[in-house]
């Protein structure tokens, strides 16, 4: 369901929930003619604005999951934010012996939070990597960063964009011109005007909307930065076509993203595992509106988020299937009490130990220990106009899984322009 007139906050979120619900919708296809392979029931928890109530959510998940119940609470997808409420519940449900899978999370390190902790996303060291690539790649001369938290945030607040800002000015140590700036609204964007290096946005989503005001009206000439790129928070900036609708319609940018899904294109390919997600979101009876039918305009784009969640909630769901593949008993019903938690995660610890487990927006696996996906892909995006819906965004540059010297496989697309 798109956005509602007005509405700001919770378009990424909705792009979540639409991927969770084609991974239930691949369970329930696949068990058409059985009542007794194992589904997952979903249940969703707020914990507001920037994970502020995240201890009072992760406290009824924990209630709920002491319940007696032929349904067990077997895991969190979640946090959805990088911040150190996350990773405070983060320890709390290690402390309660719950499993979390993070979609979107990739501040550098989260992971030391819990034992029992899967991110989806690359962390933020490798997206520098890939803005360090393309930099090199373009020969572009100097980088400018700004940086937001958020609203009532803080650097110590914010790991997101604490971790990326160390990672940025580690990987481009040496720069001329390497500046670092605290934006607010009000702040002169003036130097910006024309600028040739890099003028990298390094914050959160919701301020970025200002940002590119104050971008506006310090470049009234339309002599804009050549070079504007935005981390990947911006994702969110995009899903809402409310704020897109004020931007300026005529420059052109750049923004990272996680999972290289934001349109259909380029789920058209030989994979099985991405042939089932399109075809779930291609469905009529499950996404208002389906994506990835009908000519070109907006149904073409299925969203940053929907693969995230997708793969999330599909690790879980796998894991269970397998798990319950080799402890029940033919022909006994499946009973949901057979399972925990505790057997949940080590089934994905054993899938990982073979090989990882597949991924539509890449392929997972995790060195020993570590909850921080390796050689997960992480591409650019241009967008040549904010403000035109229709117009989708085109990938122009692509980090692959590392090669064997342990270097990353970069590669620009046929549609970057010099």
């Amino acid at each position: 369901m798109p956005p509602r007139p007005g509405e700001e906050a919770y378009a990424a979120e909705r792009e979540g929930l639409e991927g969770m619900a084609a991974a239930q919708y691949i369970g329930v296809r696949a068990t058409v003619n059985t009542s007794s392979v194992p589904l997952l029931r979903i249940v969703i928890a707020n914990a507001g604005f920037q994970m502020k109530h995240a201890d009072l959510a992760v406290d009824m998940i924990a209630r709920l999951a002491r319940q007696p119940s032929d349904a067990p609470v077997i895991g969190v997808v979640g946090p959805v934010e990088s911040r150190t409420a996350s990773a405070v519940a983060l320890r709390h449900l290690n402390r309660v012996g719950l499993p979390a899978i993070a979609p979107a999370l990739s501040a550098d390190h989260i992971d030391s939070n819990s034992n029992l902790y899967f991110q989806i996303s690359p962390p933020n060291r490798d997206q520098v990597h890939l803005l360090s690539a393309y930099a090199r790649r373009k020969g572009w001369k100097g980088l400018h960063i700004y940086v937001t938290f958020g609203e009532k945030s803080s650097r110590k607040d914010d790991l997101y964009v604490a971790t990326l800002l160390d990672d940025l000015k580690k990987e481009f140590k040496g720069t001329s011109d390497l500046t670092s700036t605290k934006w607010h609204p009000g702040r002169s964007m003036q130097r910006e005007c024309d600028y040739r290096g890099m003028l990298f946005f390094a914050g959160r989503w919701s301020e970025y909307g200002d940002f590119l005001a104050g971008l506006r009206q310090a470049c009234q000439n339309n002599d804009w930065p050549r070079h504007l790129v935005a981390d990947d928070s911006v994702n969110r900036y995009m899903a809402n076509k409310t704020l897109r609708k004020t931007a300026p319609d005529n420059l052109t940018m750049l923004y990272v993203s996680k999972s290289g899904l934001a349109t259909c294109s380029s789920l058209r390919r030989p994979d099985p595992d991405v042939g089932q997600f399109l075809a779930a979101v291609q469905s009529p009876d499950l996404l208002s509106p389906p994506r990835c039918v009908g000519g070109p305009g907006p149904q073409q784009w299925i969203g940053e988020q929907v693969g995230l969640a997708y793969d999330a909630t599909m690790l879980f769901s796998q894991a269970v299937e397998q798990l319950a593949g080799r402890i029940r008993v033919w022909p006994q019903p499946w009973d949901g009490r057979m399972i925990d938690p505790a057997a949940v995660h080590t089934e994905i610890l054993r899938g990982n130990a073979k090989g990882g487990w597949p991924g539509v927006t890449g392929h997972l696996s995790y060195d020993m220990g570590s909850g921080e996906p390796k050689n997960k892909p992480l591409s650019l995006l241009r967008v040549d106009d904010i403000t035109d819906m229709d117009k989708l965004p085109t990938e122009v540059f692509v980090c692959n899984p590392r090669g064997a010297q342990g270097a990353a496989v970069c590669n620009s697309s046929t549609a970057d322009r010099p």
